[in-house]
């Protein structure tokens, strides 16, 4: 995880703890206001314009905090309910018109815990996936998991071939983040550390996160034992991974594949990509100390167009830090 990742969820983790830490006040702070901050935050965002992406992110968000335990005021818990039950509304009627939606929704893993209706909605997703790799790769995740050898080639083989990877992440941030943007800023609770960074993106970054990372370990797992035609598909998934990913995570992987797999010069061309980014990782805890909040936006919007090593290097650019690390220089243990 990296310390801007780290400095997202602990954000979202702690909104009310570190509302009681940023006053001054001497009077105790109600432990319940962070929540209900956040819901507020949320609501605003809910009730302004966006599309059915942003829509369904943020009911997941106002399920997690309407129904994480405690009293809330009453008049905010009913309009929360009337805004939920108009979201979901909107959201059921396409969600097996939209591959996002559908992905974002799925309830099948575990395999023994699936819930009804799992199988139907792999199926359409499936038939959704067209042209992008990321939903073939979905599905081929979830056939592992339900150990459906011949769904997890077939879709292998699709992914592989796809000519579009569009991660749903890129997506759901993209619209959580333009949706967000139209709340009152200063309805989230801060502290000292978080005072200059837009609020849309930081709880854009970490709702992103929490509904749309998929389950890597059904692709990693199976390919890193893979041969024949199977070993071919999975190779070249790692190299959408590695062109397309839009996290760190989605290099590590590709370079994981590439080590088991025994292609020395794909391994070669990750692993650059990966030191590349250690060295710009290096200089973020002083990076994200200076930021302004002029900068912190400017991170985001990288991060909307190509993800997390686009907004390292906006950031590292925009302080002045190298963006290349010297000839010969690696990161401290490197395995």
């Amino acid at each position: 995880m990296t310390p801007c990742k780290a400095l997202v969820l602990a954000t979202l983790l702690s909104a009310g703890a570190a509302a009681a830490e940023a006053s001054s006040a001497p009077a105790p702070v109600d432990p319940n206001y962070g929540r209900e901050a956040t819901l507020r935050y949320f609501l605003a965002a809910a009730e302004a314009e966006g599309d059915l992406v942003s829509d369904a992110t943020l009911l997941k968000a106002l399920e997690l905090h309407q129904e994480a335990g405690g009293a809330l005021d009453p008049a905010l818990r009913a309009r929360v309910e009337v805004v939920r039950a108009e979201l979901a509304a909107r959201v059921d009627a396409a969600r097996d018109k939209d591959p996002v939606l559908l992905a974002t929704r799925l309830r099948c893993l575990p395999a023994e815990r699936a819930q009804a209706g799992c199988e139907q909605d792999l199926a359409r997703l499936a038939e959704l996936a067209g042209d992008n790799g990321y939903h073939h790769l979905l599905v081929m995740m979830h056939a592992w998991a339900r150990a459906d050898a011949d769904a997890f080639l077939r879709h292998a083989r699709l992914a592989a071939e796809a000519p579009d990877f569009r991660h749903d992440i890129e997506v759901v941030f993209g619209s959580v983040h333009e949706r967000l943007q139209q709340a009152p800023d200063d309805l989230m609770p801060r502290t000292q550390e978080t005072e200059a960074i837009p609020a849309a993106g930081l709880w854009a970054m970490g709702v992103a996160a929490a509904v749309a990372l998929p389950p890597i370990q059904y692709y990693s797992q199976p390919c890193r034992e893979s041969e024949g035609e199977l070993r071919g598909h999975c190779l070249a998934i790692a190299d959408q991974l590695l062109e397309h990913g839009w996290t760190g995570i989605d290099i590590r992987i590709a370079h994981d594949i590439y080590q088991a797999l025994g292609d020395p010069q794909r391994e070669a061309r990750a692993q650059a990509r990966i030191d590349q980014l250690a060295w710009q990782q290096q200089f973020l805890g002083e990076m994200e100390a200076r930021m302004d909040r002029h900068q912190w936006q400017a991170y985001f919007d990288a991060y909307a167009e190509g993800g997390e090593t686009a907004a390292f290097a906006e950031a590292a650019e925009g302080l002045g830090y190298p963006l290349e690390p010297p000839p010969g220089w690696s990161p401290p243990g490197r395995r």
